[in-house]
């Protein structure tokens, strides 16, 4: 049926077409009146949707894929639109939709994607459409500049620009960067508010030129960069390629010329927001004036931009994090995944549950690049079957050594073997990079007496202690006290275990005094300045760095002639069947960061199979491993894990015995339950994904409170 989204007796009425119904004429609907709902997703973790009836005066712009406002349990509520109808399968009475969301909105291709997102992982909609959709444009949207000089002109300038302005200076650098248009509101996210009239005083100077579209600025000349001379080819359809090289940017700039000539838009997805910003710079000047970051450290304003200028077709270049793929308003000519196996990759810590390869072969037949010389297990077993390409080779490691420090009966943060190498490395100028796997003073705060480790009262993350202020630290809730006590006993005995990334640097400025090292962790990433400051201290602002795993992704760092990784057996040991994956690959990326140079690995087990392989620089040993492992245990790629987790307000007696007896009823291996600061969690080894799917709905109904997380292959 078409369904008219004003009163149908008004004149000029617009027309949606509803899929599944049969059509009439807009004639036959004029002679009578049409009341008009809209089915609403909203932010609940309900699994339906909701109805609200369109006012009988209209409102302009209402559709599938927009924002609207509601009223729902006498309070205003955000929604998405999912679709409009003619009739309702409830009996009312019904809240009007108050207002309507011109931008940013849903294609009808990003719509459909979401959604089958949503329903695959066993996700409410509403949750997911209102999480991945911008809620709003930014104030400089439409404004583009760019250079109205020769770049050798721009190029002569700037030294005598930075003593005078250089402000000015640094959009004009900026702009020499991207060789082409670039909109407002990312140099307004680079260099603050005040960058407009900076840019409207260059244009007074003719530095610049304005215009509200970037094809405006767009002339026949395009200003060349190394990338612009890669030779495009034609595409091909293919399966998912594992591009195992580490200088990977030249064969993305190939292949990415080469989709640019396509319809749908080119994403390329990095693990790290750090990451991303190194990509962006170095493929933005592919397509100059089209090009857009994308990351969840943006304003909503700058992403609701890009999302719209997607939507348009004004932007074809995307680079950002895994949230980058809910994006396109149509199918992609091509997806990069750059650094596949980065933890970065896998979306834990918030529903839906997923990995980026995942949801990016959902995109199919999008060409599909996962550039990495650690993959997951998952994809190195598809090359083994076949099921995957795989091209390159990674003979251009560079010339970095490694050596593995056995620790054992060593008790210090750092051991003497691994201070007298950063010594060295120091006195010949060169620069650190320190790894630890967690931030904070300690990794880890028990109870003498039960020895279960010490969480928060309010939340029941794990706390940590700030010798700073003598205070006991929850980074989930924030909450900070003088004293704790164990959660579970109540005994005031705790004991500190591990070293945190705060300690290390503790211990590294009093052994190095001179060298100022620098602390970088995931804390420290959050907002723009944090950002930039970071990259600073990475291109050349320290002679020490000391970081959690996050930097552990990314092109080298200029002059890093040591990268020293320490408690690896700490990643080793963590209680996920992934962790030895998960340090393989953080120790692989570590070795990646320097062109030249050492990698030491301080360890209690240097014969662990981890350990192995980078040391002997052949990864076959640790993946054959690893590979018959889960094959012999029953995990991904061999099965798909099926995950319920009851919340402690939840997860009573009933609750838990109903998902228990569902999963009793299938001749399948169930572990736990197993408590934890999470909840309660059953989790159950499936060798079909179809039938994964099943039990996992089966679940679903008979635990309603509980989160349901699919991990492995589905159908």
């Amino acid at each position: 049926m078409w369904l008219v989204v004003r009163r149908a007796q008004r004149p000029g009425c617009r027309a949606i077409p509803a899929a599944g119904q049969s059509a009439v004429s807009c004639e036959e609907l004029t002679l009578r009146e049409v009341t008009l709902y809209a089915r609403i997703a909203l932010p609940l973790p309900v699994e339906r949707l909701f109805d609200f009836v369109v006012p009988e005066s209209g409102l302009p712009g209402i559709a599938a894929g927009c924002r609207v406002s509601v009223r729902f349990q006498d309070r205003l509520s955000p929604g998405i639109v999912v679709e409009l109808s003619p009739r309702s399968d409830h009996e009312g009475p019904f809240e009007p939709v108050i207002d309507v969301s011109d931008r940013p909105r849903f294609s009808p291709y990003g719509l459909a994607f979401a959604r089958h997102i949503a329903r695959e992982r066993l996700t409410p909609e509403g949750i997911l459409l209102n999480r991945v959709l911008p809620s709003r444009t930014g104030r400089g949207a439409g404004r583009w500049v760019r250079l109205a000089v020769p770049l050798s002109d721009a190029h002569a300038a700037l030294k005598r620009l930075r003593a005078r302005a250089p402000r000015q200076a640094d959009v004009i650098h900026r702009l020499i960067a991207v060789a082409g248009p670039l909109p407002e509101s990312a140099l307004r996210e680079e260099f603050g508010a005040g960058v407009r009239a900076v840019v409207s005083r260059l244009q007074e100077l003719g530095w610049v030129n304005t215009a509200t579209r970037a094809e405006e600025l767009l002339g026949s000349e395009v200003h060349a960069t190394a990338l612009d001379l890669f030779a495009a080819s034609e595409r091909e359809e293919m399966r998912p390629e594992l591009l195992f090289r580490r200088d990977r940017l030249e064969r993305y700039g190939e292949a990415i010329q080469a989709a640019l000539s396509e319809d749908g838009p080119v994403l390329v997805v990095a693990p790290t927001i750090l990451h991303a910003r190194w990509l962006f710079r170095a493929l933005e000047s592919l397509a100059p004036g089209r090009a857009a970051l994308y990351h969840s450290a943006l304003s909503e304003g700058h992403r609701g931009d890009a999302w719209e200028g997607v939507r348009d077709g004004t932007l074809r270049l995307l680079v950002g994090t895994r949230s980058l793929l809910f994006v396109p308003a149509q199918r992609p000519a091509l997806i990069i995944l750059d650094d596949e196996g980065a933890a970065g990759h896998r979306q834990e810590d918030m529903v839906p549950h997923f990995h980026t390869r995942d949801l990016a072969l959902r995109h199919a037949p999008a060409r599909l690049i996962l550039g990495t010389t650690a993959p997951t297990v998952e994809s190195w077993h598809a090359v083994s079957c076949s099921a995957m390409d795989r091209s390159g080779s990674d003979e251009d490691s560079g010339d970095v050594a490694v050596q593995i420090v056995d620790v054992r009966g060593d008790r210090s943060v750092i051991s003497d073997a691994v201070t007298r190498a950063m010594a060295s490395v120091l006195q010949a100028n060169g620069r650190i990079l320190v790894v630890v796997p967690r931030r904070g003073y300690f990794q880890a705060i028990v109870c003498k007496a039960c020895g279960r480790p010490v969480r928060c009262k309010r939340c029941r993350a794990s706390l940590t202690y700030r010798p700073q202020s003598a205070q006991f630290l929850c980074r989930a809730c924030g909450r900070a006290a003088a004293e704790a006590r164990c959660t579970e006993c109540g005994s005031r005995a705790l004991r500190f275990v591990g070293h945190g990334s705060e300690q290390v640097a503790s211990v590294v400025r009093s052994a190095f005094p001179d060298a100022l090292p620098f602390l970088l962790d995931t804390a420290a990433l959050r907002r723009r300045t944090d950002l930039e400051e970071a990259e600073r201290a990475l291109a050349e602002g320290a002679t020490i760095i000391v970081s959690t795993p996050v930097v552990s992704s990314g092109p080298p760092v200029p002059g890093i002639r040591l990268a020293v990784a320490l408690d690896v057996d700490a990643l080793i040991a963590r209680s996920d069947f992934r962790a030895a994956e998960g340090a393989y690959q953080v120790l692989d990326g570590l070795r990646g960061r320097m062109t030249s140079g050492t990698l030491m690995v301080q360890t209690n087990c240097p014969e662990h199979p981890v350990i192995d392989a980078i040391a002997s620089g052949i990864p076959d040993r640790f993946y054959d491993a690893e590979i018959e492992e889960r094959r012999a245990l029953l995990y991904p790629p061999f099965a798909t894990l099926v995950r319920v987790t009851l919340p402690k307000r939840d997860a009573s007696r009933t609750a838990l015995d109903s998902a228990a007896r569902a999963l009793a009823t299938r001749s399948i291996e169930v572990l736990g339950p197993v408590e934890d600061r999470e909840g309660v969690t059953l989790l159950a080894k499936l060798p079909d994904p179809h039938l994964a799917r099943e039990v996992a709905c089966e679940l679903r109904a008979v635990a309603p409170g509980g989160e349901i997380d699919l991990d492995g292959r589905l159908p």
